[in-house]
């Protein structure tokens, strides 16, 4: 029997391999990483960064399978306004309000048998 603990810390473990691995990709993208793991009141922001007029509040899905969907498919609704109310708390408390636009990425990391295939969907929500 796997307790919750167990699954909780092989969860996060999994959440911080794809979480480098998009910072990675991030940087050889030309993005700035700005900060990484923000959290707040309001909701947990895996990275900020920073790309031409944006900044981009990115949410990071590392996935072995897609037996439970896709890693967009877990960024919905009340997900996505979680994540807006965090970022506008930062750029609040960081006067960045008006300085830039705010894009909300997500990328989807799926392992597969030869490497990972990151997808990358910027502004998507």
């Amino acid at each position: 029997m796997i307790d919750r603990k167990g699954i909780l810390q092989f969860n996060k473990a999994k959440g911080d391999v794809g979480e480098s691995l998009a910072v990675e990709y991030l940087k050889n993208s030309g993005y700035e990483i700005i900060e990484t793991n923000l959290k707040n009141k309001m909701a947990e922001v895996d990275i900020i960064a920073k790309k031409g007029d944006c900044f981009h509040f990115v949410e990071v899905k590392y996935r072995k399978s897609l037996q439970f969907g896709s890693g967009r498919d877990a960024v919905a609704g009340y997900k996505q306004n979680r994540i807006k109310a965090a970022a506008n708390l930062w750029l609040t408390k960081n006067k960045l309000m008006y300085k830039m636009k705010s894009c909300f990425d997500v990328i989807e990391i799926h392992a597969l048998d030869g490497g990972n295939k990151i997808t990358h969907l910027i502004n998507c929500y």
